[in-house]
């Protein structure tokens, strides 16, 4: 077994770590640490979205794709930018073009030749 500094405080039934030691930990204390970070992250991602106002077509598409996207391409930067390229596009067939800011323009545009290039 390899030793490794204490990054998280990890509690796993015998095994206890403090920030000043260090400790060797199954390969499993780690995987929970893990899970249990990004179900913290999941849970504070998704509260924003549970408040948010479904009624609005043009907002309500690119929320959608945004949320898909993410899982199904294993990527949350993906999903984002599936997201900023929505946006745009729905509030531009809404007819709210004008709403949208140049940078969030400037932004789909370069998000569209990333995925174009790349």
């Amino acid at each position: 077994m390899r030793h490794h500094p204490c990054i998280v405080f990890v509690s796993v039934s015998r095994w206890r770590c403090s920030a000043s030691t260090s400790a060797t930990f199954p390969r499993r204390a780690y995987i929970a640490a893990a899970a249990l970070s990004l179900i913290i992250i999941g849970m504070f991602m998704i509260q924003p979205v549970i408040k948010n106002d479904w009624l609005n077509y043009s907002e309500r598409a690119p929320k959608f794709l945004t949320l898909i996207m993410m899982p199904c391409t294993y990527s949350i930067s993906d999903g984002i930018l599936i997201g900023c390229i929505s946006y745009v596009i729905f509030y531009a067939l809404a007819g709210k073009g004008k709403q949208i800011g140049s940078t969030m323009w400037v932004l789909a545009v370069l998000f569209v030749l990333r995925y174009i290039f790349l």
